[in-house]
């Protein structure tokens, strides 16, 4: 018998392989969507029940609550409870480090379960390449949010789901308690369940299809446990209509980057996600030559998830997680050198990985924390217009200060009177109709480089004072009697608005560097702060990329260029 030192000699490189892979995952949080997650979970809490009426925005109305938009924003404030309770008390337990650690130990254990499940099927490189692509797509998509559960719960169903299947007439009875249990849990966390709902579905169908033309054995318990497992999902805050909520559109999640279709993506942001493209081929390529075959259920299953991938970017890695579907089609032979493999496609992996900021925790300079702790030491008076990324993270770090927006997008109207005010339609008026009396928000796009009409409205009118400034944000407010003593203290001088606009241009990429807009608002700043010969040259950067651009070539005429 060997030794204990040799017996776990080959799972040494599995270990370092996912050791790895964890420390890819534990970058900073970046998806402002975690932070009113996280109030949510600590309001439901605190109050010991589900919010019925929005705690942290004053644009959201007592609507009729027959009504579809009351439902929508009935389904926003209580259907992710469990899961944001789960993220509250990480995050009040071992606070960023806490949720970031969830995360690498989260999807490091969803590669796993892959990994050695389609070992099951196959010894040679086709496991640790499909993890790899599973990983790097999982990289893009760092998720501090309740989808995290789904990820975590959508493979998992599946395993379920395929190991009650290959049980034929006495599949094991906890995988029978297991999988309807899941499906509550999952339910009250994501309203990905309904993701869910579709393979147990497609699962009970095959099976009871199976049965009648006797090409699978009949397994009543098996079939009761898949419909239970559909039902149960119902017991959620908002039952039966958190179906209909969940899959219905809004104008304002079109533009929405996550509600991008695949294909949008790729033409509007030039995000083209390589490994997902080859694993969708590969599907489809393996379903053509071997539809004889492949089990229906499978076929159904791989085919469905790809086609739901297409629709948008938030479901781009589900296809992937069923990927020990597809790996017992695929020929292959023992691959000898598989660690060596292995071994190129982690150090790949790990040569595009931003080593920089893992083990760090929290995004230097990506919200708005000073600006914060100004806003709750100074306590301007009147409601606060604020960019929209930044919404959650109010919420979070001024307690008891409701925002006009944040990332839940629960009233459409007030999307579209924020884009209006942002870019200087009728600003004055929207302020003035919901008494907004401080403003914090960046001075230009981090997409574009442009400069937000109105950060420059709010400097040149007399009514409203700057009193803040960093390298992130800004915050004004308006000249009220309430406001004296804020404007007193803090307020700066115009020019820094312009110091503000060249610090935030240097940490844009350099991809955004190639737009006429960036050049612009580089020229602009310098030119007001009296660097006439840099404002020249960022004019003429500007005229080089757009000839046709009136504005640099009159501010050119102007320096005399």
């Amino acid at each position: 018998m060997p030794s204990p030192k040799f017996a776990l000699k080959p799972y040494i490189p599995v270990a370092l392989f996912f050791l790895a892979i964890f420390c890819l995952y534990t970058t900073p949080i970046v998806d402002g969507d975690f932070f009113w997650h996280v109030s949510s979970g600590q309001w439901i809490w605190e109050h010991k029940a589900l919010p019925q009426s929005d705690p942290f925005s004053y644009m959201v109305p007592q609507l009729d609550p027959t009504s579809y938009a009351a439902e929508r924003i009935r389904f926003t404030l209580q259907q992710y409870w469990l899961g944001q309770l789960a993220l509250f008390g990480i995050w009040n337990s071992a606070g960023a480090a806490g949720i970031v650690l969830l995360r690498a130990v989260s999807y490091s254990g969803i590669l796993a379960l892959l990994f050695f499940w389609m070992r099951s099927y196959s010894r040679g490189i086709l496991p640790l390449l499909l993890v790899f692509l599973t990983g790097t797509l999982l990289q893009a998509f760092p998720s501090e949010r309740p989808q995290l559960f789904s990820f975590i719960f959508m493979p998992l169903t599946l395993y379920l789901l395929e190991r009650i299947r290959a049980g034929g007439r006495n599949p094991s009875v906890r995988l029978l308690i297991a999988l309807p249990l899941i499906m509550l849990v999952w339910a009250n966390c994501h309203a990905g369940f309904i993701l869910g709902v579709i393979l147990v579905l497609i699962y009970l169908f095959a099976n009871v299809l199976g049965s009648v033309a006797k090409k699978e054995p009949f397994c009543r318990r098996a079939n009761l446990c898949l419909l239970s497992a559909a039902l149960i999902t119902s017991l959620n805050p908002c039952g039966v209509t958190a179906f209909r909520v969940a899959t219905a559109g809004t104008p304002v999640t079109a533009s929405i980057q996550e509600y991008l279709s695949p294909l949008q993506a790729a033409v509007k942001l030039h995000y083209f996600f390589p490994g997902y493209w080859f694993y969708l081929l590969l599907v489809a390529g393996t379903i053509a030559c071997k539809f004889r075959v492949m089990k229906p259920v499978h076929t159904a299953t791989l085919a469905a998830l790809s086609l739901l991938s297409l629709s948008g970017l938030r479901y781009l890695a589900f296809p992937l997680m069923a990927s020990p579907l597809l790996v017992p089609y695929l020929r292959e032979r023992e691959w000898p050198r598989k660690w060596t493999v292995a071994t190129l496609l982690l150090v790949v992996w790990m040569a595009t990985a931003d080593w920089e900021r893992s083990f760090t925790f929290s995004a230097d300079r990506l919200f708005p924390e000073k600006a914060a702790r100004f806003i709750a030491a100074a306590k301007p008076a009147g409601e606060i217009f604020n960019y929209y990324d930044w919404g959650g993270y109010f919420m979070c770090r001024i307690p008891g200060r409701k925002v006009f927006i944040d990332g839940r997008g629960l009233v459409d109207e007030t999307t579209l009177l924020y884009e209006k005010a942002l870019w200087g339609a009728d600003w004055k008026g929207i302020f003035d109709r919901y008494r907004v009396n401080t403003v914090a928000i960046p001075a230009i796009s981090k997409s574009t480089g442009e400069t937000y009409p109105l950060a420059g409205n709010l400097l040149w009118d007399k009514e409203w004072h700057l009193v803040y400034r960093d390298d992130v944000s800004l915050v004004f407010v308006r000249a009220t009697p309430a406001n004296a003593e804020v404007i007193g203290r803090h307020e700066l001088g115009k020019e820094e608005i312009h110091r503000h606009v060249l610090l935030m241009l240097k940490r844009l990429p350099k991809e955004v560097w190639a737009r006429g807009e960036y050049w612009i608002s580089r020229g602009n700043a310098c030119y007001f702060l009296g660097d006439f010969t840099a404002a020249a040259a960022a004019f003429t950067k500007a005229v080089e990329i757009d000839p046709g651009n009136e504005w640099a070539r009159r501010m050119l005429r102007q320096l005399g260029g």
